[in-house]
């Protein structure tokens, strides 16, 4: 869940930069558009990332608890523990955008192999977050999650 607010939040930024972009005419240009949010949450990969995301919060959480546990209940013991909780805050946060960062580091791979072979004529894809309206015709999100299935993470390399 906390993936897919982030994720929210991101296309919320490509839709003003989105916005930007769209005194540029596009006459030549077959639009598709994806729905990032959908493909990554209903996705193999994006599952993976939500699991990885799901152990690390648990694993800090009973980090944190265990923290607690051995302050006992000396004077200082508030302070320490808003101190280990905004520490291990961060730490989540890092091992949140590493995921993040993978994930769209992937769906973008998928996204170029699927717009270089593409039959539709599509030289561009943009986010489905940055437009107000799309014909059922050009939301090409499912041939993305289905190449997106096709991706095998591991979260873990690398750490």
């Amino acid at each position: 869940m906390y993936i897919v607010k982030n994720i929210q939040r991101i296309i919320f930024v490509m839709l003003l930069c989105g916005m930007l972009l769209a005194s540029i005419p596009a006459r030549a240009a077959e639009v598709a558009v994806v729905d990032i949010v959908r493909v990554i949450d209903a996705s193999s990969p994006g599952k993976a990332g939500q699991e990885y995301i799901d152990k690390v919060r648990a694993e800090l959480d009973a980090e944190l608890s265990s923290y607690v546990k051995g302050l006992g209940n000396s004077k200082e013991a508030a302070s320490l523990t808003e101190q280990k909780r905004l520490e291990l805050a961060r730490r989540f946060d890092q091992e949140f955008f590493y995921v993040l960062n993978i994930l769209m580091k992937n769906l973008k791979e998928v996204a170029h192999g699927w717009l270089n072979n593409n039959k539709r004529g599509a030289k561009v894809i943009v986010a489905g977050g940055s437009v107000l309206a799309v014909s059922s015709g050009v939301d090409v999100s499912e041939d993305i999650l289905r190449l997106f299935n096709e991706v095998k993470v591991d979260f873990t390399k690398g750490r």
